[in-house]
């Protein structure tokens, strides 16, 4: 049997090997004159920009999110919490000066007063399969002008609610949809005084 002990690589003359030890050795004194490492050396960082939560728990889940990602995709995540009356100057800001976090939180039609410094997530009709498809009321907030500029995260349903002792006096049944509580509310409405009628006051004082 014949052994072929011939080199794999092409041999490196010294003149190409001092050449590239220097440039080695120079690129490894700036990292170490700067402290930054390479690029592909890098921990990446993502910020996030949210609102304290009015149930702490959520928070907590949010960051153990954040742990597991981090995990699981080699960086660092980075969320900083405000108050939500907070978000709406803070975010104007960071649109305005192009700086600022990665991920913002955005209520209700916030994405599309943002919608033009906000990139598209080209991802999310396949996310929407995988989850069995967006509501209407997800594209309605999150798509613009047929883009997706946000990913809806939670939604606070707007519960319905009654004065039990007027629909019973009036003969009413609680409603059931959204359009049978207006047309009840017409109906009381008319015929109670308007110091006895509903509103969003916190110093209303109803009379039964």
């Amino acid at each position: 049997m014949t052994v072929d002990a011939s080199p794999i690589t092409p041999p490196i003359s010294r003149r190409t090997l001092l050449h590239t030890a220097a440039s080695a050795t120079v690129g490894l004194a700036g990292i170490l004159a700067t402290k930054t490492p390479p690029l592909y050396a890098a921990t990446r960082t993502l910020t996030m920009l949210t609102l304290n939560h009015f149930v702490p728990a959520s928070d907590e889940n949010l960051k153990r999110w954040a742990k597991e990602f981090e995990k699981a995709n080699k960086c660092h995540v980075k969320i900083d919490f405000i108050a939500h009356r907070d978000t709406y100057a803070k975010v104007a800001k960071e649109q305005e000066t192009r700086t600022g976090h990665d991920i913002v939180l955005m209520f209700f039609s916030k994405p599309h007063l943002h919608h033009e410094a906000l990139e598209t997530l080209d991802f999310m009709e396949e996310l929407g399969k995988k989850l069995g498809g967006w509501y209407d009321l997800a594209r309605d907030a999150a798509q613009v002008e047929g883009r997706w500029v946000a990913l809806p995260w939670f939604y606070i349903p707007a519960c319905m609610t009654y004065r039990e002792d007027l629909y019973q006096q009036h003969g009413f049944p609680p409603p059931k949809t959204w359009e049978e509580w207006k047309e009840t509310g017409k109906k009381i409405k008319r015929t109670q005084r308007a110091e006895d009628r509903l509103d969003q006051k916190e110093d209303h004082k109803r009379k039964v």
